[in-house]
């Protein structure tokens, strides 16, 4: 009886914290929605690793739902074929989040041995995920779907899985990016510092809640509720982690682009004798240009060009890292 009483209890907080996820991430997907329009309206050009940010974005959207509906369903349902579908889904979406890092990881360092690696450690990823779907339900009149069994190993090694891959991910594109770039300048990237910075906050937040969630997952293995209530949360983390990162670094090229066409509309120009601030003045209406070079200082004109040679360096550091349509 006191068994039937914990499982009863286990099963009422599980519900309770998936109408909370399910709130949570509806929320998160409402207010970012506007980055998703831009796409599909072609505001903002799809590049092909957005496929991997939609495809988690939006399984772990119907896996929350899918867990709502077997938990609270209105009628008698197929338990095992949902249930299985919401822990494939929800997996799934860990699993497509550890690869939106690891593609940019691949991109930075064009080289054929670090693509394998990364390569193989996702399919070792996707095979853990594949089988986090193997559950045993049952059908109860007053709490829908009831998970009877599930492999609390699997999903704590799929959790753990990710913490490994997203920390040696993190720190081959911190090596490429911070210490092996062009060491004759000191230009490291708007997008260089961009990805270094949101990758670490992206790892921070998958490493906490992957560990803790793994940690509990390996304390209860005998309790096959405990598990799943303590890897959704996990997954959900992991996603808006890993979603906001993409969002982010995907707005990169319209900030650069209005930060170099400012300044090149803006460069004043010598024509006809005259100080113009247009910088879009056709070459044919350019009829006389007189520049006196005793005018300018020596020391005036080393700084203008090691200024200028500074901001070319950077914007050929990014363009290089943008070049492969990771952003």
């Amino acid at each position: 009886m006191a068994d039937q009483n914990t499982t009863d209890s286990t099963s009422a907080i599980f519900i309770k914290l998936q109408h909370f996820l399910l709130g949570l991430y509806v929320w998160e997907f409402i207010i970012s929605l506007d980055f998703d329009w831009k796409v599909l309206t072609r505001k903002h050009a799809f590049r092909w690793p957005l496929f991997f940010y939609f495809a988690g974005r939006y399984f772990m959207l119907i896996a929350l739902i899918g867990i709502i509906v077997s938990v609270d369903p209105p009628r008698t349902l197929s338990c095992r074929n949902l249930v299985t579908f919401n822990e494939l889904a929800a997996s799934a979406s860990l699993g497509l989040a550890c690869i939106n890092l690891a593609i940019r990881t691949i991109a930075v360092w064009h080289n054929k041995w670090i693509t394998w690696l990364i390569v193989l450690l996702i399919l070792g990823h996707w095979s853990l995920v594949l089988q986090s779907g193997l559950v045993i339900t049952s059908w109860t009149p007053t709490s829908g779907c009831v998970i009877v069994e599930t492999k609390n190993m699997i999903l704590a090694a799929t959790s753990l899985y990710a913490m490994g891959f997203d920390f040696i991910v993190l720190c081959l594109l911190a090596y490429k990016l911070a210490f092996t770039h062009d060491l004759g300048t000191n230009a490291l990237g708007r997008l260089s510092r961009r990805l270094i910075s949101e990758g670490i906050l992206y790892f921070v937040v998958s490493f906490i809640c992957n560990s803790i969630a793994s940690l509990l997952m390996i304390m209860v293995s005998s309790d096959a509720v405990v598990g799943v209530i303590f890897h959704i949360p996990a997954c959900v983390a992991s996603t808006i982690a890993s979603s906001r990162v993409v969002r982010r670094l995907s707005t990169f090229n319209t900030e650069t682009e209005k930060v170099y066409s400012g300044n090149v509309r803006n460069t004043p120009l010598f024509v006809g004798g005259t100080l113009s601030s247009r910088g879009n003045v056709p070459v044919d209406q350019v009829t006389d240009v007189r520049i006196e070079m005793g005018k300018f200082s020596p020391s005036g004109g080393e700084t203008n060009h090691g200024a200028r040679r500074h901001a070319a360096e950077v914007l050929e550091v990014d363009e290089k890292l943008a070049a492969d349509d990771m952003v």
